[in-house]
This record gives C-alpha cells, sequence and structure tokens, in this order.
C-alpha cells in the first residue's frame, strides 16, 4: 500500500485514562438516537386547515440533509479504497478489464518536442475522458517558497521553514512527475515484474533527463532486488501521495511522485496537508497551523485515527521506520518532577516514567477515536437536530463540534477541522444568529482549505457571499422557523370546534 493510500508537531496534552472514558462517554451520549424526531403520523394534529397544513409542510420540507449544506460537508464521494487483492479483482471486472496507457502530461503552450512534465500511468477508463490537449498553467504559484529541503537529524532530507509560516497559507502549489494507479493487475501468465520494466522505461523516456535523475534520488525503504526496476518501484511505493480522478466510477485511486513534497517526513501530529486538483493536474500544500522558522514540515502517511500500537505496526511494514512524534512518544515528566521524592528508588522512577507515558498514550488513542467517530455521527446529528420537529436542545450542535475541534487542538491534528467550522456557522444560521455565523465562517475562511484552481475559488466566493449575507445559508432559519411557531399563529385560523379536537 503507497504512502498516502490509506485514508498531520504540537503540544501534548496529558490525560487520565479515566478522564478519557468520559470524553468517550458524553461523546457517545450525542449520538442521533437521544431525542430523535419522531416519525409517528398521529403526533400531527387530527383536524388542520389549509393554512397550517401549508406552514407545516414548508417546515418539514426545508433539507435537513447534511449534503444541503454544500461543501465541504458534502463532498463528492468516490469508490472505495482497494484494500485486497480480492476487491481489486471485483472492481477490475466491473470495469471492465480496461487497459493502461503512458501519458506524458504537457502545458498547453508546450511544443511537440518538449519534453513531459508528468508521466502518467493511466487506466484507460480515465485515459478516454480527459482529452489530450495540454493541461493548462497552474492557478498562482507562491511568489517565493518559505522552505528549504535539507538534512534532518535522523530522517534523512526533509522539508524546513525558513521563515514562518501562517495557518492556512499555501506552502506551495506543485505537479507531480509521476502518476500511477493505487493499485495494478498482474496475471500468471503476464507477472506484474515482467511488465512494470517496459512500463516504467515508457514514463521516464517522456521526462527530461534532469527529473528522472531528481526522481532517483528520492528515497527509498524498499528492498531492491535483482530487478533493475526495482529500485524505482521503490521510490514510486514510497513517495506517492493520494490523489483521485473521479472520471473512474470505480478505480479513481491513484498516487503522485512530487520532487519537493514527497520529501516531506511523517508525523502522526502533522503541521502540513495537500489538497489535489485534478483539473489542473496540482496539489495544493498547505500549513495547518503556525509552523515556526526553522521547524519540519510534516506530513502524515497514515489514517490518523488507529491507536499508537496500529499506526507504529503499519508504519514499520510499509516504510520500515518507528515514529517518534509527540503522538507517539508523549514528553516525559520533567526531571525535577521525577526526582520530588529521593526516597525513590530507581525502579520505582522507571515504572512512574512508564506508567505516565502509557497513560497518555492511552488517553491520545482515546481521543483519536472520539475524533475519527465524530465524522460518522456529525452527519446524522445534524439531520435529527435540523428537523422541524426535534426536540434536541439549540446548543448541543455547537457543543459537540467545540468538543471535537477542542480534542484536535490536543492531538495536534487540525486536519478536517473545515467540517467542524462549517457545522458551527451553519448551526448558527438555523438558529437565525447571523454574527455566530460569520464568526465561524470567518474562520472557516482563515483555514482556506479550498484548493487549487476554478474548483477552488468556487468554494471561496460561495461563502464569501454568504458571510456578506448570512440569510443565503442553506441552513438559514431551520431551528428558528421550527421553534418560533406561536401557538396563536396554528391556533388563529382554527375554529373552536377544531381548537377541541386537536386538544383531544
Amino acid at each position: 500500500m503507497r504512502r498516502g493510500f490509506l485514508n498531520k508537531p504540537g503540544a501534548f496534552s496529558v490525560t487520565t485514562q479515566s478522564e478519557a472514558d468520559r470524553i468517550s462517554s458524553k461523546i457517545s451520549n450525542l449520538s442521533v438516537s437521544e431525542n430523535s424526531p419522531k416519525s409517528d403520523s398521529n403526533a400531527l394534529p387530527c383536524v388542520l386547515n389549509r393554512s397550517l397544513m401549508r406552514l407545516w409542510q414548508n417546515a418539514t420540507e426545508r433539507g435537513t440533509e447534511p449534503g444541503s449544506l454544500g461543501w465541504p460537508i458534502d463532498t463528492p464521494q468516490l469508490a472505495p479504497r482497494i484494500t485486497s487483492a480480492d476487491a481489486f479483482v471485483d472492481v477490475y471486472w466491473k470495469l471492465g478489464r480496461p487497459g493502461l496507457t503512458v501519458r506524458g502530461c504537457k502545458d498547453h503552450r508546450s511544443l511537440p518536442t518538449d519534453p513531459a512534465f508528468c508521466a502518467w500511468l493511466s487506466y484507460n477508463d480515465v485515459y478516454d475522458k480527459i482529452p489530450n490537449i495540454g493541461w493548462a498553467e497552474l492557478w498562482s504559484i507562491p511568489t517565493s517558497f518559505p522552505y528549504r529541503i535539507q538534512t534532518v537529524n535522523g530522517s534523512g532530507l526533509g522539508m524546513v521553514a525558513i521563515r514562518a509560516i501562517a495557518a492556512g497559507e499555501t506552502i506551495c502549489i506543485e505537479r507531480p512527475v509521476l502518476i500511477s494507479p493505487s493499485a495494478l493487475p498482474s496475471h500468471k501468465e503476464c507477472p506484474l515484474e515482467d511488465r512494470l520494466q517496459d512500463i516504467y522505461q515508457t514514463m521516464l523516456g517522456v521526462l527530461d533527463p534532469g527529473a528522472v535523475t531528481a526522481i532517483m534520488s528520492l528515497s527509498n525503504c524498499k528492498p531492491v532486488t535483482k530487478d533493475s526496476w526495482s529500485r524505482l518501484r521503490g521510490i514510486i511505493d514510497t513517495n506517492t501521495l493520494y490523489c483521485s480522478f473521479p472520471q473512474s466510477q470505480y478505480l479513481p485511486h491513484y498516487g503522485g511522485v512530487f520532487l519537493d513534497m514527497s520529501r516531506c517526513n511523517h508525523s502522526c501530529a502533522p503541521n502540513a496537508t495537500w489538497d489535489w486538483d485534478h483539473c489542473s493536474l496540482s496539489m495544493e500544500f498547505r500549513a495547518l497551523r503556525p509552523i515556526r522558522e526553522g521547524e519540519e514540515i510534516t506530513i502524515s502517511y497514515l489514517c490518523p485515527w488507529k491507536s499508537r500500537s496500529e499506526r507504529q505496526k503499519e508504519l514499520k511494514t510499509k516504510y520500515n521506520f518507528s515514529c517518534t512524534c509527540p503522538a507517539c512518544e508523549p514528553p516525559m515528566p520533567s526531571e525535577s518532577h521525577a526526582n520530588a521524592s529521593s526516597s525513590r528508588t530507581t525502579k520505582a522512577k522507571s515504572t512512574t516514567h512508564l506508567s505516565a507515558k502509557e497513560a497518555a498514550i492511552a488517553a491520545s488513542d482515546a481521543h483519536r477515536k472520539i475524533i475519527g467517530d465524530s465524522n460518522i455521527i456529525a452527519g446524522t446529528l445534524w439531520k435529527h437536530w435540523a428537523s422541524p420537529t426535534s426536540t434536541q436542545p439549540s446548543t448541543k450542535i455547537t457543543e459537540f463540534h467545540e468538543r471535537i475541534l477542542q480534542l484536535r487542538d490536543e492531538e495536534g491534528y487540525q486536519n478536517e477541522s473545515e467540517d467542524n467550522y462549517a457545522y458551527l456557522a451553519h448551526a448558527c444560521a438555523a438558529l437565525g444568529d447571523k454574527e455566530g455565523f460569520r464568526r465561524w465562517a470567518k474562520k472557516l475562511m482563515e483555514w482556506r482549505p479550498w484548493g487549487p484552481g476554478l474548483p477552488g475559488l468556487d468554494k471561496q466566493m460561495t461563502w464569501e457571499g454568504w458571510v456578506e449575507d448570512p440569510t443565503k445559508s442553506p441552513a438559514w432559519g431551520l431551528r428558528e422557523t421550527a421553534n418560533n411557531y406561536a401557538i396563536d399563529d396554528i391556533l388563529e385560523p382554527l375554529s373552536f370546534t377544531q381548537i377541541i379536537i386537536i386538544r383531544l
């Protein structure tokens, strides 16, 4: 499995296991089954006049599905990632066993004799849907790069900030030099190793020789065999970052090798992330939090919600190293604290340190599980909270997402915070709170997870329009409308007889 094909250093907060259990229980209590709106039609008044029926229908027909809120909550769903050979065989046959083609990607101004900036090994279902007429120039490029590639102690080459970088700031926009599918077919009569030599030779043949030299200088954590192409394959498997092409119904998953971004080392609490734009064939690299001058810029290779032991096992298996980031090796108690009691033996001190470390790791694992589970809970929780018939407290959404943001800060993992900010903004809109909406929407905009190109600009302009006029939020007044039907407004059109029937 290549880096990034599974689904990011900051202060580490030590929490006891009992506290973690309490937090987990509290979040679990926010499950959607609590105070869920009833669907029993008998709860409706048995006699309604036409005016009241229209009023009720207008309230219930307002969209409460999370998808109605737009980006970032409503994001296109791709086919599931390939996690086994059997899963690949299944989707490969569904797609009609497509062939593979090597494409040399060039700018639209390039001459026929110019080398490609990227060699792309593509399944034909994507190749046939994307015309090879030359890629447009990048949407924007930072005027200066706030980093340099240099040796990092104990981690080989890495990316280091040469000045302070603000949260949300674009660090660079880079195009890949190689793109290949996340899963490749292999047949008994034609083993994959036999085919890769010809494929890789073709891919490198469309690139500038300088780019080929730079690619071969990237790190390789995989074993090199007698096959002369095993080194290149190891470099690809070590350095690819996930990217996707939604034109494919079953196999949209690819990986790109980047000459700068692929140098970034792993952290389970990274300070940077990337946003892929398939339209311009480019990756925008941005800061997740403020990065100090001289600080290493890091990314995450793995799913962050797994436990420390699971992460360490996966890193060792795939990349042959052990992670020592703050999320995996929390700071030990200070020496002065450890020596507070001079009567302790050396063994007792060691046990105390180990217990403190184990407690910190257990609390971190619990926090990360809560954050991961919250991604599943959030959508259904919103649907029921925003329903016109909901009896849930008006503060339930804000309390939920504010707590998740707090846990993200404690874990040093801010990636995907845009969903929390968006839910908080729309919750304020649902309650008719313009200033609350603007406060959270501006935090989202400061976060700047738009991504490059026209799609990113469209997202940005949409939220700017909502900040200017919060009533344009698709959630505006959902709770305010549902909860502010005064009893006089409902009963006024009804006759005395009808009122009696309703009260029965």
